[in-house]
């Protein structure tokens, strides 16, 4: 069963998926976020403004502003998601913004900075992959997930096992490539009726 991922804005996070601050994850080779293409801009004075992953009333504020804007654009195809940073929001787009995306941007610039971060996944598409692993029978095959679902701060789909293996890591990374999807290190049991679970590892 599905882990539980929903949309959070929280301080020292992003606005991403629950979950999706993990640094032990595998199944191929890491990217890293900072090297994708980046461009930049917001309010005048914005470059000596406050530190928005941990100033809490800045953080609330990149929050509420995404979320006046991200519904309208969530399922956009060009759209990736969007994480708060140090700088303000940073917007994920994979390959051309759609007008409707770059309308997003400017209106979130007038508020907050924003970077734009180029992609390889838009956010649909992350989706798609796991309603796909939701349907996939691992546990057939001696692979029991714990939780998976798209994290917008490594554009890929993060899966959580009940007891990490190497092999069964490589496996899922052979079975929907090394660059859509991360296996953690960290075993996860599931114990709510829900599918999410509690770190054990």
């Amino acid at each position: 069963m599905r882990g539980k991922w929903f949309v959070v804005g929280a301080v020292c996070g992003a606005l991403c998926l629950a979950g999706c601050a993990d640094d032990s994850i595998t199944g191929g080779t890491e990217k890293e976020s900072a090297s994708p293409t980046e461009s930049s801009s917001g309010p005048v004075g914005a470059n000596s403004g406050p530190d928005y992953a941990k100033n809490v009333a800045a953080n609330r504020r990149a929050a509420e502003v995404a979320s006046q804007f991200v519904p309208a654009i969530e399922k956009d195809s060009s759209y990736g998601g969007v994480t708060i940073v140090a700088s303000g929001l940073r917007v994920a787009v994979a390959g051309t913004p759609s007008p409707e995306v770059a309308e997003a941007v400017a209106g979130m610039r007038k508020t907050v900075p924003v970077t734009v971060w180029s992609v390889e996944h838009s956010l649909s598409e992350l989706k798609a992959l796991t309603d796909r692993i939701d349907g996939d029978p691992w546990a057939e095959k001696g692979i029991n997930l714990s939780s998976w679902g798209p994290d917008e701060e490594t554009n890929v789909v993060v899966i959580t096992l009940t007891k990490y293996s190497p092999q069964a890591a490589k496996q899922l990374a052979d079975a929907y490539g090394s660059d859509w999807i991360r296996v953690s290190k960290r075993s996860e049991t599931n114990t709510a009726a829900d599918g999410s679970g509690a770190g054990v590892g």
